[in-house]
């Protein structure tokens, strides 16, 4: 999500670091509960299904960012852009 940052003004920076920071954590942790492998077996409905932890920990880093980004929306601070 940083990248988004980096190239739309929509998401402001507490939005950016609490997914940062989040998606560290929990793709930190999913590799350590699978025993540091790079594949993490998700099972929804009783279907398996294998995703890279790192997939895994961006597709939560881009969802908290976006859900702190709509609750603290109008509280971005605005950046002068060079012209």
């Amino acid at each position: 999500a940083v990248v988004f940052g980096l190239f739309y003004g929509w998401f402001g920076p507490r939005a950016l670091l609490a997914g940062w920071a989040v998606g560290i954590v929990s793709g930190s942790a999913i590799a350590f509960m699978d025993g540091v492998k790079p594949v993490h077996t998700l099972v929804l409905g009783g279907d398996h299904y294998t995703v890279y932890t790192g997939l895994l920990a961006l597709a939560i880093n881009i969802a908290v960012a976006v859900v702190v980004q709509l609750v603290a929306g109008g509280r971005r601070v605005a950046v002068a852009r060079p012209a």
